[in-house]
């Protein structure tokens, strides 16, 4: 007769086990966009003013993040 013994929750208890897996992963992906820096511009940083393309491309070359000769294209393209 079969008691049950190291059967543990059987399917429920992998369908447990896997919606913890995922609640888990959940939280540490939220975890991480709530923490990271987003160094993207939206289109409503541009509108409420805070600022235009060229302080922009200087915040840029002064961070280094672009070469002497980017900076000075793309401060060509933007007018």
């Amino acid at each position: 007769m079969m008691t049950g013994f190291g059967m543990g929750f059987g399917v429920i208890g992998l369908f447990l086990f896997i919606g913890f897996i995922v609640v888990v992963v959940g939280l540490g992906v939220l975890l991480v966009r709530v923490l990271a820096p987003n160094n993207q511009v939206t289109h409503s940083t541009l509108a409420s003013g805070e600022s235009n393309p060229k302080e922009i491309l200087d915040r840029r070359y002064a961070r280094g993040e672009i070469t002497r000769e980017q900076y000075q294209e793309m401060k060509q393209d933007i007018g």
